[in-house]
């Protein structure tokens, strides 16, 4: 579980360089923002072993620790 929960922390960390991008460049355009959302969607859910869902298990795990 610790290699998947690192491709998940880099994915994350991938996706707010991403959002910072077309925050700075892009001035937060609609159509960037879209864009980039349904890109990463797209490239997430193009891994066999469904990366978005141990993104997710990630995040739970996460909110657990942090509320104990």
């Amino acid at each position: 579980m610790r290699c998947t929960a690192a491709v998940a922390v880099c994915s994350v960390d991938f996706k707010d360089k991403l959002d910072n991008i077309v925050a700075v460049c892009f001035n937060k355009n609609e159509k960037f923002v879209n864009m980039m959302k349904e890109s990463f969607e797209y490239f997430i859910n193009q891994r066999q072993n469904k990366p978005a869902e141990v993104i997710g298990y990630c995040l739970l795990c996460f909110i657990v620790v942090c509320a104990y």
